[in-house]
């Protein structure tokens, strides 16, 4: 399993060229490193969650 190489990333940050393994490291990262910016992954929660007025 060592010996084996590791898969390349392909979870793209929607603000900067770093790229992801996993979606929990690109929230994180877009948590600490590019707080305040709604992105794809912010929004979607936003949407699905029901509005009261």
């Amino acid at each position: 399993r060592l010996l084996l190489p590791k898969p390349t990333p392909s979870i793209p940050c929607p603000q900067c060229p770093r790229i992801f393994h996993a979606s929990l490291g690109l929230r994180s990262h877009l948590r600490f490193k590019h707080p305040g910016k709604l992105t794809g992954l912010q929004a979607r929660k936003h949407e699905t969650q029901p509005t009261t007025t």
